[in-house]
């Protein structure tokens, strides 16, 4: 899967590069990303991007490929992105805080030509692997345009996720895809120039391109250095009209919230990255005092959005929250075992086809023929299956019940987890929780829900079986109930079911108590 070399010439056609050079001519004195450390105006920004793309030509001539960004959230990692992609490469994120062989891994994959990064992370990368400091590249060279234009089918960016087997895996994403995707957000949430954004999550590709492409300024957070209490000052200093955040992130800052006021400004939230509850729609939606919209945002790694839904007022607890319709230009549909659509209202796999998905998965031509069935990135494309089971109501909105591959068989029942963990959730005490199937000593199948407690709270395993007798049917009802002080995430702070401990020992100490 060869990288498209660039065109050396404007094109007709738009593209996320072109939208921001834009930007920088008729909003140039604005303000265009704000962080702790800096502000930084679009005419400031693009002519800082300029001289990273300058300096990466000069240091790689004429290669093709991917370009590591290794920075913590900061304006200094936006502008690095700008960078590359104005010179005609690709970029790959790597969390600076991802350990050693970790980050090694990544730029061996992705057969990085070289890591922008500062002095601290600089040495935690192989030693035949290039290193730029940003830091001395923003302080020197050319800040023109480059006038290096890419074609719609090179290459953007490559996300990498653990999937199923917990090795990388390297989605594609060309520039078509790129800006198809910063669209969808920018229409989702009816975004316009004045607003100004705040993101808590890892590194929103669609959220800070599109951001950017229309004129809003995005101000830059960093959850692990700042702490939570500070981002809320800045969210109400700086008066954020929209926060993109994981559902557990929010929860997070809610509890910095209850010290001070609600956020008057913000007039969005959006959510994505992991299960939605009603709790979290009725959270946001308390944040916002003078009436706002909360977004539930689904998507995936191959796809940055796939359907979103709009919430407006309050859900009654334990309420089922959709993931509603998909935007412009993306066709959603539920297929069987076989790949046939099921009939309406019946859950089925949730099927995907869109001009802006991923290219493929990089150096798995097998695996992207598999799945887009086709190794080539511009060639005809099947629908990509997402995993997750839906169903769609009469009305047309889509709800997420599930992962196929989560699915638990017992006792002649099929059960996605997630179904179970959303009941639960909505207990006083139950801050998180995650269920898992296991066996006893007679090898007796049975479901185990691992709880972590909200704020002070004590896990009480009879409140919390009475409460799922309650709500679910018997089936349903977890045989154990323990108590974590917190779930085991992946990189990308995402629940990692893997890595749950096994129930049983500590199901059998409950027991002995």
């Amino acid at each position: 899967m060869a990288p498209p070399v660039p065109s050396a010439s404007r094109r007709a056609d738009p593209s996320v590069i072109t939208a921001i050079e834009e930007q920088a001519n008729h909003r140039g004195s604005l303000a265009a990303l704000i962080g702790s450390e800096r502000t930084l105006t679009f005419d400031g920004l693009n002519k800082a991007a300029n001289r990273v793309a300058h300096a990466l030509r000069h240091a790689l001539g004429s290669a093709q490929g991917f370009v590591a960004v290794c920075l913590p959230p900061s304006v200094d990692r936006i502008v690095a992105v700008l960078g590359i992609l104005k010179s005609g490469l690709g970029y790959v994120m790597i969390d600076p805080r991802l350990h050693e062989q970790g980050r090694r891994d990544l730029i061996k994959h992705s057969d990085a030509l070289c890591v922008v990064t500062n002095p601290a992370y600089a040495g935690g990368f192989a030693t035949d692997c290039m290193t730029l400091d940003f830091t001395a590249i923003e302080s020197t060279g050319q800040d023109g345009n480059p006038g290096i234009y890419p074609e719609a089918d090179a290459p953007a960016y490559l996300r990498y996720t653990s999937g199923s087997t917990g090795m990388p895996k390297g989605v594609l994403h060309n520039h078509r895809a790129a800006l198809g995707q910063a669209r969808a957000f920018v229409e989702t949430v009816q975004l316009r120039a004045d607003d100004r954004l705040c993101c808590v999550t890892f590194f929103p590709h669609a959220l800070v391109l599109g951001a950017l492409a229309i004129g809003a300024a995005l101000h830059i957070v960093d959850p692990t250095s700042d702490g939570l209490r500070a981002i809320v000052t800045r969210l109400r200093r700086d008066r954020v009209t929209v926060l993109s955040s994981f559902p557990s992130m929010l929860r997070s800052l809610s509890v910095a919230l209850q010290a001070g006021a609600p956020l008057p400004d913000l007039r969005a939230i959006t959510l994505s990255g992991e299960s939605v509850a009603a709790s979290d729609v009725n959270l946001g939606l308390r944040c916002m005092p003078g009436g706002g919209i909360v977004f539930n945002n689904y998507g995936s790694s191959e796809f940055v959005q796939i359907t979103s839904h709009p919430f407006h007022a309050e859900l009654p607890d334990g309420a089922t929250v959709p993931v509603g319709r998909p935007p412009s230009g993306v066709e959603v549909r539920l297929i069987d075992a076989n790949g046939e659509p099921v009939p309406n209202c019946e859950t089925g796999e949730i099927s995907v086809r869109s001009p802006f998905m991923s290219s493929g998965y990089w150096k798995r031509p097998d695996l992207t023929l598999s799945v887009f069935g086709t190794t080539a990135p511009q060639g005809a494309r099947v629908p990509y299956r997402t995993g997750d089971i839906g169903r769609f109501d009469p009305a047309g909105v889509l709800t997420v019940l599930g992962r196929v591959d989560n699915q638990i068989k017992l006792r002649a029942h099929r059960i996605t987890p997630e179904e179970i963990e959303n009941v639960l959730r909505h207990h006083a005490s139950v801050g998180t929780v995650a269920v898992r199937l296991f066996e006893d000593e007679h090898r007796t199948p049975l479901l185990g829900a691992f709880v972590v407690p909200a704020g002070d709270a004590t896990m009480e395993p009879q409140s919390l079986r009475a409460y799922a007798q309650l709500h679910l049917p018997d089936y349903m009802v977890p045989s154990a109930f323990l108590e974590l002080k917190a779930l085991p995430q992946t990189a990308g702070g995402k629940l990692d079911r893997a890595a749950l401990p096994d129930p049983l020992p500590l199901w059998r100490a409950s027991q002995q108590r």
